[in-house]
């Protein structure tokens, strides 16, 4: 069996389950619904593409990978503590002190009370 039929056959529950997600965040904000369902495409596919991207980064820049996929919105809080927790793991055996800075930042900036935390790089004197 062809390992890609058997992705594109998931790619549109996930695309449900997205939108399904979105859904429920307009929801919470008190916002009406949009009227098609283009947005929820529009928006399940920016987040896969983003996904992707963000993966294909993991192996050589880890930090900047989990970042991309908070910004996007592709994960949540208690995804990311699992991904941040794999990678200062994997990276504690590498001995890079540049990606485990980068990481540790990620985290505290995951840890601030406001979502600002990721748009703003903490300034060091």
């Amino acid at each position: 069996m062809n390992p890609e039929s058997s992705d594109r056959k998931h790619r549109p529950q996930e695309f449900l389950a997205i939108a399904q997600d979105e859904y429920r965040k307009l929801a919470e904000l008190g916002l009406p619904p949009p009227e098609t369902a283009a947005y929820f495409t529009q928006r399940a596919r920016l987040v896969l593409e983003s996904r992707g991207r963000a993966y294909l980064k993991m192996k050589t820049n880890p930090a900047e990978a989990v970042e991309m996929l908070i910004l996007s919105g592709a994960l949540e809080k208690s995804d990311v503590r699992t991904i941040l927790k794999d990678q200062l793991d994997r990276l504690a055996n590498s001995g890079n002190e540049e990606e485990q800075g980068a990481l540790v930042d990620i985290c505290k900036r995951l840890v601030s009370p406001t979502a600002e935390g990721f748009r703003k790089r903490d300034r060091q004197p």
